[in-house]
């Protein structure tokens, strides 16, 4: 293989592998793709993907051409990932967090978050009998936005994340409102449901 078919080869394997490639978690294979972008796009077209590059934030990411080709086709490019309560709550959080760390100039080069002042915000909405509960919970909701790379540990077990690029992309500024409204909507719920149960015991 010469040494452009190799990247190519890279290039798409990475694509085919990872939901989303961010920039500053791997600044090298997401400039090769930047590169080969055109020959990426009649590779992948030729099984009814495109290829998504929004170089502002640094996010690149395949998805369906449109979706009448995904009911011919009977088979979906990937499977629509649909966030629990707890991480809907988060991510307006560490959205609300990039948003100040880009408007308030910081010692830090990318927006980052602490795993305890996560756990603290999250644990407003609680509902949980026991702080295990909770506990399992928050895990879960840590793991699910990490392997979505919406938050990536700076190093192992630090207890501290970069909020990656993804947070503005699966949240646009004009979905925060709604998303919001809803959020709080079910959490007052949870919190009447919670304050009920307590009173009949």
């Amino acid at each position: 293989m010469e040494k452009s078919e190799l990247e190519l080869a890279g290039c798409l394997r990475r694509l085919l592998r990872s939901r989303y490639i961010i920039r500053s978690r791997n600044e090298t294979w997401f400039k090769m793709i930047v590169d080969h972008r055109k020959q990426l796009q009649e590779v992948v077209h030729t099984f009814g993907a495109q290829l998504n590059i929004n170089e502002p934030l640094g996010v690149i990411h395949l998805s369906a051409e449109n979706e009448e080709l995904e009911d011919r086709l009977a088979l979906r490019m990937s499977r629509p990932k649909i966030l629990s309560a707890f991480s809907t709550a988060l991510i307006l959080h560490l959205r609300w967090h990039r948003l100040q760390f880009y408007l308030q100039p910081s010692a830090s080069d990318v927006p980052v978050v602490d795993a305890l002042e996560m756990r603290d915000y999250l644990y407003q909405f609680s509902k949980a009998k026991v702080d295990a509960q909770f506990e399992r919970q928050f895990r879960r909701c840590i793991e699910e936005l990490s392997e979505l790379q919406v938050i990536v540990e700076t190093a192992s077990d630090s207890g501290f994340y970069e909020i990656t690029a993804l947070c503005d992309l699966l949240l646009p500024a004009d979905q925060i409102k709604e998303l919001k409204s809803r959020a709080e909507v079910y959490f007052s719920h949870a919190t009447e449901t919670m304050e009920q149960d307590n009173d009949a015991g």
